[in-house]
């Protein structure tokens, strides 16, 4: 948590794992590069099936990632002298600035969400006391 003088309060993520899943496309191809090598080397040992079978795991589990990041959080700013939160997305995501009157309502189910008009926006601290203590000044937090 960061606070300034302004009553600009900021609750993020760790950066490493802001780093791993904006870059888990990339972590999934290395993975498939080095199965298929392994399976290359190791032709007369392991089968071209298995080998397919955990390819598309892996494929379709990281598709499954990269698609559910769009609804995540990893960054919040709470400005109270605008009436404002902005949401920081994953993937490199525009910035949501979203006015307090724009929040339907906040609820805890495993995460922090934020029900919006046209979406629901997902933050993954739901043990921050602090977070919800400021987000309780907004709107009633309900869990």
């Amino acid at each position: 948590m960061k606070k300034n003088n302004k009553k600009v309060i900021t609750f993020e993520i760790s950066p490493i794992v802001v780093h791993i899943i904006n870059n888990v496309d990339k972590l999934g191809i290395g993975l498939i590069l080095i199965e298929l090598s392994v399976y290359f080397f190791y032709q007369e040992k392991l089968r071209f099936n298995a080998i397919m079978l955990s390819i598309f795991i892996i494929f379709i589990s990281f598709f499954i990632l990269k698609l559910s990041s769009k609804k995540f959080a990893y960054k919040i700013v709470i400005d109270f002298a605008c009436n404002r939160l902005t949401l920081y997305k994953f993937n490199n995501y525009p910035p949501m600035d979203i006015s307090f009157s724009d929040i339907e309502k906040i609820y805890i189910k495993g995460y922090i969400v934020f029900k919006l008009r046209e979406q629901n926006i997902y933050y993954n601290d739901a043990n921050d006391q602090n977070l919800i203590y400021y987000l309780n000044m907004i709107i009633p937090v309900q869990n």
